[in-house]
């Protein structure tokens, strides 16, 4: 076992062991914590800035979705067992993105043009994050009414997948109801849609009662403690341990620095 995996393993032992002293002596009879650790999935430019409010491109969702989603990525290998690989016109080893796309295309994550291009940097829009989102495992049901007031501007192709986002509540309207469809997705709204599939923190209840070390997280000048998405990048951005209740509810969040 390497030193950097036998650190964690201590940390986390160490974390249940702290977490079942502040619980009081009852919690040793209580059903075994389960405890899970976390890397970070979403970072910031350059300058430091997180940019929660930019467009988010189809080629930032592929490398998302492989990230939190696909085991055995690696960096610079071809999917094993992978029977069709993507041959994308505009998208090549150069590319930042090329393996994401590559992984994301043989898990069937991701789907390309008619005319042999992903169109990597296009803007996302609300309905293909969804169906991105969708087929990382969801089982796919036929759409029943969709109770948006814009549900007449959901595309066909993408309606049964709006449908499976909406009912496992990992995107919802706004406040008039409406699900914007076409509308591109948003840094925020992503991290925090995508916390929600993955079954993680991702609003701002509790923040100072669950999260632990908060002041050592990552830390981005255009993401205020104040903003609605606080919690999602929050936990998007930062490496963590979560600790477990018996139920599936969150106790406690270790933020992890290096």
């Amino acid at each position: 076992m390497d030193r950097k995996r036998l650190t964690r393993l201590t940390l986390a032992m160490l974390l249940v062991f702290a977490l079942l002293l502040q619980l009081g002596v009852g919690a040793l009879a209580a059903p075994l914590i389960s405890f899970e650790y976390h890397n970070a999935y979403m970072f910031g430019n350059a300058d430091g800035a997180f940019r929660p409010r930019a467009n988010t491109t189809r080629a930032e969702v592929a490398a998302i979705l492989v990230r939190t989603m696909v085991e055995g990525f690696e960096d610079g290998a071809y999917p094993e067992d992978a029977t069709t690989l993507a041959a994308f016109s505009d998208v090549t080893p150069a590319n930042w993105f090329y393996w994401y796309v590559i992984w994301a295309y043989a898990e069937g994550l991701v789907q390309g043009y008619e005319d042999g291009t992903f169109r990597p940097n296009d803007p996302i829009s609300r309905q293909e994050y969804a169906a991105m989102a969708a087929r990382t495992g969801a089982s796919l049901h036929q759409a029943e009414d969709l109770a948006f007031a814009d549900a007449d501007t959901i595309s066909n192709w993408a309606r049964d997948y709006v449908y499976i986002a909406f009912r496992n509540g990992w995107m919802v309207g706004d406040d008039h109801n409406n699900f914007r469809p076409t509308a591109n997705i948003i840094r925020a709204e992503v991290a925090t849609a995508t916390n929600r599939v993955l079954g993680r923190l991702d609003n701002n209840i509790g923040l100072p009662l669950v999260i632990q070390n908060l002041d050592d997280a990552r830390d981005f000048p255009d993401v205020g403690r104040g903003a609605w998405y606080f919690g999602s990048v929050l936990v998007a951005a930062n490496d963590h341990r979560s600790v477990f209740g018996e139920n599936g509810e969150i106790l406690r969040m270790y933020i992890l620095v290096d």
